[in-house]
C-alpha cells in the first residue's frame, strides 16, 4: 500500500496514474493510495457530466479503457460493513471532541446535530490537490430520518478528509 503522504495529492503514485476522458476534457484523477488490488482516487471536478473513459497506467503499461457515466451529483454513503450496504457511518455530533458513532448504544436524541458521511456530492470550484476547503455546495439537498424531513446545516467536503463529503443534519 503506497498513500499520498502530503499536499498537493499527486496524479501519479507508486507507477501508477488515471486518466479520465469525458466530453472533450482529459484530466488525471488525483490519487489516494495504491495497492496491487485496489487505488483510490479522485474524478476531478472539471470533468464533464456524460460518458467518461478511464485507463489505468501502471509502470507504463495502459489498461483497457473502462466506460462509466459521470453524474453532477451522487452520494454515495459510507456504509461500517465498507460494502456499501447496512447502517451508514453517521456521528453523533456531542461537542467538537466528542463524536462518537450512532449505534444502537449511542442513538442519537431529537434535536441532535448528525453527521452523515460519503462522497459524491457533487464537483467544487477549488484545486483538489489541496487540501479541502469547507463550505456549501450548489446541490439540493434532502435528509429524511424516520420518514420526516431533517433541517440540513452543512453540505460540502469534510475539511480533513480529500475526497469526501459530509452532511451535517439536526434530527427532527
Amino acid at each position: 500500500l503506497q498513500q499520498a503522504s502530503s499536499f498537493p495529492l499527486p496524479t501519479q503514485l507508486a507507477g501508477t496514474s488515471i486518466q479520465i476522458t469525458s466530453g472533450g476534457v482529459t484530466a488525471d484523477a488525483i490519487l489516494v493510495y495504491t495497492s496491487a488490488s485496489q487505488v483510490a482516487a479522485i474524478l476531478p471536478s472539471r470533468i464533464p457530466v456524460g460518458v467518461a473513459t478511464l485507463t489505468l497506467t501502471y509502470n507504463n503499461q495502459v489498461s483497457a479503457p473502462v466506460t462509466f457515466r459521470v453524474a453532477r451529483s451522487s452520494l454515495g454513503v459510507f456504509t461500517r460493513n465498507q460494502a456499501g450496504s447496512g447502517p451508514g457511518i453517521v456521528q453523533n455530533y456531542v461537542s467538537a471532541t466528542e463524536q462518537p458513532l450512532n449505534t444502537v448504544t449511542e442513538a442519537a436524541a431529537p434535536s441532535r446535530i448528525e453527521i452523515l458521511w460519503g462522497t459524491g456530492l457533487g464537483p467544487v470550484d477549488f484545486d483538489e490537490t489541496q487540501p479541502p476547503t469547507a463550505r456549501d455546495l450548489d446541490v439540493n439537498v434532502e435528509v429524511l430520518v424516520a420518514g420526516k424531513s431533517a433541517r440540513v446545516l452543512y453540505k460540502g467536503r469534510s475539511p480533513q478528509f480529500p475526497g469526501v463529503d459530509q452532511l451535517n443534519f439536526e434530527l427532527p
